[in-house]
């Protein structure tokens, strides 16, 4: 009799674990996005698979594409490039104010700590990184991209990498659009995603 409830015990946790990783890769209420952070040493961005929680209503599913983006990366999870780790960049206070869409057009309003609070880990990677590239000339060439560029493009390359038809973006702070954030810019009229940031 033991072996038996011991046999049904082994077969309904298989079961249970098949059910699970259908789940995982099927689920019909979520869908496998690729979302993006500037990957360790804060030169470029990669893409990490993020199951987010689909929506008919286009608003709703990029708004939700949006704030899984600055929660941050999962701990110890790789980018698509294997050889590249991703990093966090996004403080706890980061907050999606609102997120709006019209035609191929997104609408995005963050508060302000979303560049202010910048993680002071990602923030010792990027000042490392420029540091490195002032004192060997050899790497004078390399492409590189602020921090508050990588921030905003991980957040736009996101949005476009899993909804191609929304290729226009504004982005505001707390409902104020700034023509430069640092060296960056100008950032107050239409952004397009750009793919030369990814880390292959």
């Amino acid at each position: 009799m033991w072996l038996k409830k011991f046999v049904f015990f082994i077969v309904l946790a298989v079961f249970g674990a098949a059910l699970w990783a259908v789940s995982f890769f099927v689920g019909t209420d979520t869908a496998l996005c690729r979302i993006c952070y500037p990957n360790s040493d804060c030169v470029g961005i990669l893409a990490q698979l993020r199951r987010i929680k689909k929506s008919e209503n286009r608003r709703i599913f990029v708004k939700n594409i949006v704030e899984e983006t600055i929660l941050g990366p999962v701990e110890g999870n790789i980018g698509l490039n294997k050889k590249n780790l991703a990093v966090n960049v996004f403080p706890k206070e980061a907050k999606l104010n609102s997120a709006f869409v019209s035609e191929d057009t997104v609408y995005l309003d963050f508060n302000k700590e979303l560049l202010l609070n910048v993680t002071k880990n990602a923030a010792e990677r990027a000042a490392k990184n420029e540091k490195k590239i002032e004192e060997n000339s050899s790497e004078k060439n390399i492409c590189k991209f602020s921090l508050n560029y990588l921030i905003l493009y991980s957040i736009i390359d996101s949005v476009n990498l899993n909804c191609r038809e929304l290729t226009k973006f504004h982005i505001s702070f707390d409902g104020v659009s700034y023509k430069y954030i640092d060296d960056f810019g100008p950032t107050d009229g239409e952004l397009y995603a750009d793919y030369k940031v990814l880390v292959r």
